[in-house]
């Protein structure tokens, strides 16, 4: 049952490039795996899942590197200090914070703007606010230990039409993130029991598979369909963790 679970999330979590880490762990939670390695579990399967998505999306050119790149580069930066100030911050105020944000960017998949809109944005936001973004995502995804993919996804629905690129983008970015906070849980790596081993490397495996599967052969508008699904499963998800 657990691999059927990570296999599915994993699938609908890649092809929208967030990864299936950000449901999974607190569903291990709920079935009685510790914190800890839970979440390090997380990290792995998400390092499995998009690094094969995003080997797929590489083949398929639905990445823009240079703008993934400008994201990135201050995130991985920020990543340390957010997880310094995991006692500092309630982690309640950084959920508020990721729901506005995920109600703001289905707002914008579901009402896409027009080009001529999105190209005015694009030339601002780039180079203002590409960076600014890229340091809150970082710290945000540090002190939550949820993912940066969840500030990347609603700025990049301003700066690009094409779903395909936008799930492509988020994952190059949410992939290289989780790497750099495994770095801070490498140490609960030899606590992970072998079964738990097996249906992280297995699932998260055939998950990337999948959802390049499902990248390849949907076209934009039904990547954003499933790219808003997620995106209401997680505001359900986040909005219950409130509770």
């Amino acid at each position: 049952m657990m691999f059927l679970i990570t296999w599915l999330l994993h699938t609908l979590f890649a092809t929208s490039g967030l990864g299936g880490g950000i449901i999974l762990v607190p569903t291990y939670v709920s079935l009685g795996i510790a914190l800890p390695i839970a979440v390090t579990s997380g990290l792995v399967m998400n390092i499995i899942s998009l690094s094969l998505v995003t080997g797929h999306n590489y083949r398929h050119r639905i990445v823009r590197w240079n703008l993934g790149t400008v994201f990135l580069v201050p995130a991985i930066a920020m990543t340390p200090l957010g997880e310094m100030a995991t006692s500092i911050i309630p982690r309640s105020y950084v959920l508020v914070i990721f729901i506005a944000l995920l109600v703001y960017a289905f707002y914008h998949v579901i009402l896409k703007r027009s080009e001529k809109h999105r190209e005015k944005i694009v030339g601002k936001i780039t180079i203002i606010l590409a960076v600014p973004i890229g340091l809150i995502a970082g710290f945000l995804s540090g002190l939550s230990g949820i993912g940066g993919g969840l500030i990347i996804l609603p700025a990049l629905t301003f700066m690009e039409d094409d779903y395909r690129k936008i799930a492509g983008t988020t994952g190059y970015v949410a992939l290289f993130i989780s790497i750099s906070s495994f770095i801070f849980h490498i140490g609960y790596v030899p606590d992970i029991p072998i079964f738990l081993w097996t249906i992280v490397i297995s699932g998260s495996a055939l998950g990337g598979v999948s959802a390049s599967y499902f990248l390849h052969i949907l076209g934009s508008r039904k990547i954003s369909i499933f790219t808003s699904a997620v995106i209401l499963i997680l505001i359900g998800i986040l909005i219950h963790s409130l509770i």
